[in-house]
């Protein structure tokens, strides 16, 4: 299951290299924004607050980073490296309450690593100062929310092969 994890993941974020930290515009990293762009993540913010003001995407090496920005000062990151067999998306500086947050994780772990997600165990996470974890079984996939005064300010959902 590792495998066919790492390979949809590669398959869906993959990108040629460039030069080193070159920030360039987002059709330029086109696969990476193209799977940023469908994600849930992508599609929670768009939903609540509208297109992304800006996109920016930052290649150094094989890792691709690509940032939306949107109104309230709320951020998409999504992150490919397929030297490290690493994805990662992030959502910054949007508050959540606790439920919601978790919901939106579970959905975005079976869509991103179809067909049944990354084996992520739910009904046990670790509180880290200021964090809750929730790790998976597969690629070291995990799960986290960053919560400031009881409310999620950050959401990740990440895999490492």
């Amino acid at each position: 299951m590792a495998r066919s994890v790492l390979i949809a993941a590669l398959s869906l974020w993959a990108v040629g290299s460039t030069h080193a930290a070159d920030v360039v515009p987002c059709a330029s990293a086109r696969g990476v924004e193209r799977r940023a762009a469908a994600s849930l993540f992508y599609k929670d913010l768009a939903t609540r607050l509208g297109k992304p003001l800006t996109c920016k995407a930052e290649m150094d090496g094989r890792r691709t980073t690509i940032t939306y920005a949107f109104r309230q000062g709320a951020r998409l990151i999504a992150i490919i490296d397929p030297t490290a067999e690493l994805t990662e998306q992030r959502i910054e500086g949007l508050e959540m309450d606790r439920a919601k947050a978790v919901a939106l994780l579970k959905r975005s772990e079976r869509d991103s690593y179809r067909p049944r997600g990354c084996g992520i165990e739910w009904s046990k996470p670790d509180e880290e100062s200021g964090e809750v974890v929730y790790r998976g079984d597969t690629c070291n996939c995990q799960a986290r929310l960053t919560i400031k005064s009881k409310t999620v300010v950050a959401l990740v959902l990440r895999s490492a092969c």
